[in-house]
């Protein structure tokens, strides 16, 4: 099974780049679990994983977290089946065979999995799997910031979303130039939006397989269809492509917000060919005094989701703390 990693921050079409991947006649692009992130940055608190007991904590853990899961997939687990289908007692093997089986239900032999924070676990991923491909994806980080600060899930605004933007994007900086340039390949979600075939048609070439013109139609896929109905984060993946959305935090950022992320990301920006609209000269300590009274961790649209929804992120919340937490 060959394996394709995407690299992106939040609010930036990871969700619609996996979906895009998906609709395409030999990749699965599952919607997200956050298994990979949790599992191989924390596998080793559980002891060896050789011995029943540990391996057996941290199965039902692991599966705990999969059945939290906001998302909708086509393959579902139970303790015994998920025991007797992995072969090896190791955190890959268990991924790999939850996600391979996924793809197999779908006719699919090419994965594309979306996972935040590449960088803490990506050398577990290079030891674990043959030579996998990443794909880098980036998006204006003022866009970035304004989409993270309108989302009733995400904690913060401007600055936690402007420094999540600046680490994410050194760390895809150093996989495209240093880490694996030949295994890497650059996106921008403002260029996909204006130029879709021609984007997307650059991606298959690099991943070696044909451009499909259903991958463009990936909102009509069932499927997709039932994921964005699953939180507002997500509703618009089943809307075509929004060629005008970007370029909105003009109007709906301040000068002081927009400098901000400017002075925190700039040289990112120039990298990913990003253009400041203000001269540069500001302090950033300055300007987070300035809108630190606007950074609201607590939501109050939040409460206004749909009461299941809500109930399901309390689980995965737990499902995650209670591995983050675990001591051996």
């Amino acid at each position: 099974m060959e394996y394709v990693f995407l690299v992106c921050s939040e609010r930036s079409g990871s969700n619609m780049i996996t979906k895009i991947m998906d609709a395409h006649s030999q990749f699965c692009g599952p919607s997200p679990t956050h298994m990979f992130r949790f599992l191989l940055e924390n596998y080793d608190k559980y002891g060896e994983l050789t011995e029943d007991e540990n391996w057996a904590d941290f199965l039902r853990d692991a599966l705990n977290l999969f059945n939290s899961k906001l998302s909708v997939w086509r393959t579902s687990w139970t303790f015994e089946k998920l025991s007797a289908a992995v072969k090896e007692r190791t955190p890959s093997a268990l991924l790999k065979t939850i996600f391979e089986t996924e793809a197999v239900s779908a006719n699919k032999n090419k994965l594309f999995i979306k996972e935040n924070h590449v960088e803490n676990f990506f050398n577990e991923l290079e030891r674990d799997f043959e030579r996998p491909r990443y794909v880098v994806l980036v998006r204006d980080p003022r866009d970035m910031a304004l989409s993270w600060k309108r989302s009733p899930i995400l904690r913060g605004g401007v600055i936690r979303a402007a420094n999540r933007w600046k680490k994410d994007q050194t760390f895809a900086k150093k996989l495209l130039t240093q880490i694996a340039p030949e295994r890497s390949f650059m996106l921008r979600y403002e260029d996909i939006l204006t130029e879709p075939e021609k984007e997307i048609k650059r991606l298959c070439d690099f991943l070696g397989v044909e451009f499909e013109e259903e991958m463009l139609a990936f909102q009509k896929n069932s499927l997709t269809e039932k994921n964005a109905q699953k939180t507002k984060d997500w509703e618009n993946l089943n809307k075509p492509l929004m060629k005008s959305n970007f370029n909105k935090y003009k109007k709906e950022l301040s000068e002081d917000e927009i400098c901000y992320v400017e002075a925190i990301c700039g040289d990112e920006m120039d990298f990913f060919g990003y253009e400041k609209i203000y001269d540069g000269n500001y302090e950033a300590d300055f300007l987070e005094n300035k809108i630190r009274p606007f950074e609201r961790n607590e939501k109050e649209e939040y409460m206004l989701q749909p009461e299941e929804e809500r109930k399901q992120r309390e689980r995965q919340h737990k499902a995650m703390k209670k591995i983050q937490g675990k001591t051996k």
